[in-house]
């Protein structure tokens, strides 16, 4: 099929080359040059050991203090609070004990088969120089937070993740710069890229070699047509037809 991609982020591109492994013909519609991409800014972490749900107890606890938070991690316009509210009264639901229990395991079979596949992509594509599989740690100041997180220490032990408790003298060994810190934990086969925007890079240049066309435009809008569906851009080619769309524009 010939497939339209709009977005040319780290998921646009991957899936890009997913479908050129698959025989598609592919199509990137993305204006480049974007600033304050995700693809950009993030910390690169492949993030398999994470298995729990933003949907929580804790979570909708924390919203109005949040919300109240200029630089809070959470803004929501008072005037798009009425139309927010269904989705906000299913996230309360979502919180329940047994939802999360479900919401856990659907992470974790998902999360589960993410450092395999990013692994055979950067392998099939010679990119093996961006990977850092030197485990990841996570550092608690006090170690009464520690103890907090020992629950979800267990949880993860039991999905088969790897989790080693460090003791005293492990810590400064493995990173002497956290001499302010009480308790930690190394997650031996956790690991990360070097720069997600040069992995990016790559992944697109090696995407164009293989075939991909990319048009340097925004997408405006997708309508149906007998041929397939056409996405409308403000580019110079106007539209792009295809027999399938993925859209991938993130928060665009």
């Amino acid at each position: 099929m010939r497939v339209t991609i709009i977005g040319a982020g780290i998921v646009g591109l991957a899936t890009a080359h997913a479908m050129l492994d698959r025989g598609h013909e592919v199509v990137l519609v993305d204006p480049g040059g974007k600033q304050g991409r995700p693809t950009d800014g993030n910390a690169g972490w492949i993030a398999h050991t994470d298995i729990m749900p933003l949907a929580s107890p804790k979570a909708w606890r924390n919203l109005p203090r949040w919300l109240m938070d200029p630089l809070g991690p959470l803004t929501i316009r008072p005037g798009y609070m009425p139309q927010l509210a269904p989705w906000l009264a299913r996230f309360v639901l979502a919180s329940s004990p047994n939802r999360i229990e479900a919401s856990i395991a659907a992470i974790r079979d998902i999360n589960a088969e993410a450092l395999p596949a990013w692994k055979g992509l950067l392998s099939s594509l010679n990119l093996n120089d961006h990977l850092r599989e030197h485990g990841i740690l996570s550092v608690w100041r006090h170690r009464n937070s520690f103890a907090q997180a020992k629950d979800l220490l267990e949880r993860q032990r039991s999905f088969g993740i790897p989790v080693e408790i460090l003791g005293a003298d492990d810590l400064p060994r493995l990173e002497p710069a956290l001499s302010n810190v009480e308790a930690a934990v190394l997650y031996p086969d956790a690991c990360h890229v070097s720069d997600p925007a040069l992995l990016a890079t790559d992944l697109l240049r090696l995407a164009l070699e293989r075939g991909a066309e990319h048009v340097p435009a925004h997408a405006l809008r997708l309508e149906p047509r007998e041929e397939g569906v056409q996405v409308r851009t403000d580019g110079a080619e106007g539209e792009v037809i295809s027999n399938r769309v993925i859209v991938a524009a993130g928060a665009w």
